[in-house]
Protein backbone atom coordinates (compact mmCIF):
# COMPACT_ATOMS: atom_id res chain seq x y z
CA UNK A 1 0.00 0.00 0.00
CA UNK A 2 2.81 2.43 0.92
CA UNK A 3 4.66 1.66 -2.27
CA UNK A 4 1.59 2.55 -4.32
CA UNK A 5 1.08 5.85 -2.50
CA UNK A 6 -1.69 4.73 -0.15
CA UNK A 7 0.10 5.69 3.07
CA UNK A 8 -3.06 6.61 5.00
CA UNK A 9 -4.61 3.25 4.14
CA UNK A 10 -1.41 1.47 5.18
CA UNK A 11 -1.34 3.28 8.54
CA UNK A 12 -4.97 2.39 9.18
CA UNK A 13 -4.18 -1.22 8.33
CA UNK A 14 -1.20 -1.07 10.72
CA UNK A 15 -3.36 0.31 13.53
CA UNK A 16 -5.96 -2.43 12.96
CA UNK A 17 -3.30 -5.16 13.13
CA UNK A 18 -1.78 -3.75 16.32
CA UNK A 19 -5.24 -3.43 17.90
CA UNK A 20 -5.84 -7.13 17.12
CA UNK A 21 -2.60 -8.09 18.86
CA UNK A 22 -0.40 -8.70 15.84
CA UNK A 23 3.27 -7.69 15.82
CA UNK A 24 4.86 -6.21 12.71
CA UNK A 25 8.52 -6.74 11.84
CA UNK A 26 11.34 -4.39 10.85
CA UNK A 27 10.61 -4.73 7.16
CA UNK A 28 6.99 -3.66 7.60
CA UNK A 29 7.95 -0.67 9.72
CA UNK A 30 10.71 0.26 7.30
CA UNK A 31 8.19 0.32 4.43
CA UNK A 32 5.78 2.44 6.47
CA UNK A 33 8.51 4.91 7.42
CA UNK A 34 9.72 5.11 3.82
CA UNK A 35 6.18 5.65 2.56
CA UNK A 36 5.53 8.40 5.08
CA UNK A 37 8.75 10.19 4.13
CA UNK A 38 8.02 9.93 0.41
CA UNK A 39 4.53 11.33 1.04
CA UNK A 40 6.07 14.33 2.80
CA UNK A 41 4.91 13.16 6.23
CA UNK A 42 8.32 13.42 7.91
CA UNK A 43 6.92 14.23 11.35
CA UNK A 44 4.66 11.18 11.22
CA UNK A 45 7.63 9.03 10.15
CA UNK A 46 9.65 10.34 13.09
CA UNK A 47 6.77 9.62 15.46
CA UNK A 48 6.47 6.09 14.09
CA UNK A 49 10.21 5.59 14.52
CA UNK A 50 9.80 6.54 18.18
CA UNK A 51 6.69 4.37 18.63
CA UNK A 52 8.17 1.15 17.28
CA UNK A 53 10.71 1.02 20.09
CA UNK A 54 7.81 0.66 22.54
CA UNK A 55 6.55 -2.21 20.38
CA UNK A 56 9.84 -4.06 20.90
CA UNK A 57 11.10 -3.47 17.36
CA UNK A 58 14.64 -2.13 17.18
CA UNK A 59 14.93 0.60 14.54
CA UNK A 60 17.77 -0.06 12.11
CA UNK A 61 20.18 2.20 10.24
CA UNK A 62 17.98 2.20 7.13
CA UNK A 63 14.97 3.50 9.09
CA UNK A 64 17.06 6.20 10.75
CA UNK A 65 18.69 7.18 7.44
CA UNK A 66 15.33 7.43 5.69
CA UNK A 67 13.98 9.84 8.31
CA UNK A 68 17.25 11.79 8.49
CA UNK A 69 17.22 12.25 4.71
CA UNK A 70 13.60 13.39 4.80
CA UNK A 71 14.34 15.86 7.62
CA UNK A 72 17.19 17.31 5.56
CA UNK A 73 14.91 17.64 2.51
CA UNK A 74 12.46 19.52 4.74
CA UNK A 75 15.35 21.81 5.82
CA UNK A 76 15.14 20.53 9.41
CA UNK A 77 18.89 20.06 9.62
CA UNK A 78 19.12 20.51 13.38
CA UNK A 79 16.58 17.73 13.97
CA UNK A 80 18.32 15.57 11.38
CA UNK A 81 21.65 16.01 13.18
CA UNK A 82 20.03 15.20 16.53
CA UNK A 83 18.53 12.00 15.11
CA UNK A 84 21.87 11.11 13.48
CA UNK A 85 23.63 11.56 16.85
CA UNK A 86 21.03 9.35 18.51
CA UNK A 87 21.55 6.66 15.87
CA UNK A 88 25.35 6.74 16.32
CA UNK A 89 24.97 6.49 20.12
CA UNK A 90 22.66 3.47 19.78
CA UNK A 91 25.05 1.75 17.39
CA UNK A 92 27.97 2.44 19.74
CA UNK A 93 26.13 0.95 22.72
CA UNK A 94 25.18 -2.12 20.68
CA UNK A 95 28.76 -2.61 19.45
CA UNK A 96 30.14 -2.14 22.97
CA UNK A 97 27.70 -4.71 24.34
CA UNK A 98 28.69 -7.22 21.67
CA UNK A 99 32.38 -6.61 22.33
CA UNK A 100 31.88 -7.29 26.04
CA UNK A 101 29.96 -10.50 25.33
CA UNK A 102 32.65 -11.77 22.92
CA UNK A 103 35.40 -10.86 25.37
CA UNK A 104 33.66 -12.70 28.20
CA UNK A 105 33.17 -15.77 26.00
CA UNK A 106 36.84 -15.68 25.03
CA UNK A 107 37.95 -15.39 28.68
CA UNK A 108 35.71 -18.31 29.64
CA UNK A 109 37.20 -20.43 26.86
CA UNK A 110 40.77 -19.56 27.82
CA UNK A 111 40.15 -20.10 31.53
CA UNK A 112 38.52 -23.45 30.98
CA UNK A 113 41.37 -24.46 28.63
CA UNK A 114 38.85 -25.64 26.05
CA UNK A 115 40.14 -23.52 23.20
CA UNK A 116 39.41 -26.28 20.68
CA UNK A 117 35.69 -26.05 21.54
CA UNK A 118 35.52 -22.26 21.11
Amino acid sequence: MCLSGQVKKALDFHDDLIAKGFQLDKVSYGILIDGLCKAGETRAALQLLRRIEALMVEPDVVMYSTVIHSLCKDKLVSEAFHLYSEMIARIFILMLSLAIIYYMAFVLCVNSKKLFVC
